[in-house]
C-alpha cells in the first residue's frame, strides 16, 4: 500500500490506526475541520483525487491539524516529529526506511503561504 495513502488516511480519516496520541489527533482533526467548515463532500473529493482543486480553507484545515500535532511549526515541516508520529501508526510498522525517506523528501517544501505549504507537504508524503 502506498505510504502517502496510509499517512493521509491516518491523519485525516483513520485516527483509529494511531496508538499514541489517538485522542489528541482525533480532537485536532475535529477541531480543525469544524474551524475551517470543511464538509464531508470536500473531504471525500480530496481522498478521491488529492490533486483536485481544493480551497484555501481546506489547505488551512490541513495546516491546523499538522500544527496541532506538532508536525508543522512556524510554517515549516518538522520531519523528526513526523517520523515519530508516523512510526506510531500500526500499518507503518516495519516501514521505517520509507517513513524516513518520505520525511527527508518533504522537509524543505514551501508553498505560497503556510496553508499551501501544509497542503504541499501532505501531497508530498
Amino acid at each position: 500500500m502506498n505510504l502517502k495513502y496510509i499517512l493521509i488516511f491516518s491523519l485525516f480519516c483513520g485516527a483509529a490506526y494511531i496508538k499514541a496520541d489517538l485522542d489528541s489527533l482525533s480532537l485536532a482533526m475535529k477541531d480543525c475541520l469544524l474551524k475551517h467548515s470543511i464538509t464531508q463532500k470536500e473531504m471525500d473529493m480530496f481522498l478521491e483525487n488529492m490533486y483536485a482543486n481544493v480551497t484555501e480553507n481546506f489547505k488551512c484545515s490541513m495546516k491546523c491539524v499538522l500544527e496541532k500535532e506538532g508536525i508543522m511549526k512556524n510554517g515549516t515541516f518538522d520531519d523528526k516529529t513526523f517520523e515519530k508520529k508516523a512510526l506510531s501508526v500500526s500499518l507503518l510498522k516495519g516501514q521505517e526506511k520509507q517513513v524516513i525517506q518520505a520525511a527527508e523528501k518533504c522537509k524543505n517544501i514551501k508553498g505560497s503561504n503556510d496553508c499551501d505549504t501544509a497542503y504541499k507537504i501532505v501531497l508530498c508524503l
